[in-house]
């Protein structure tokens, strides 16, 4: 389960670099940077949501949602996990 959720971070992470790195500057939320990417995956797979970053393109929101969706059947799998 920790490799699946290190694995999805990355992914995702590196997404949203691609996606909303080039809108940096218009923004002014920093995702050039790989680490504010993953804070901003880790922060929305908990379901967490703390609103410091929000990707505002068209495929960043796409994958927002993504990790949204992903967010909540990882974090079941762990309660069903943890369950048995």
């Amino acid at each position: 389960m920790l490799a699946s959720i290190v694995v999805t971070t990355i992914i995702f992470g590196f997404q949203l670099k691609i996606f909303e790195g080039p809108l940096s500057e218009v923004t002014g939320e920093d995702y050039t940077s790989i680490v504010n990417c993953c804070w901003n995956v880790v922060i929305t797979l908990t379901s967490v949501g703390y609103g410091d970053f929000s990707p505002k393109s068209f495929f960043g929101r796409i994958v927002g949602t993504l990790i949204c969706f992903w967010g909540m059947i990882i974090i079941s799998l762990i309660v069903v996990k943890v369950q048995e």
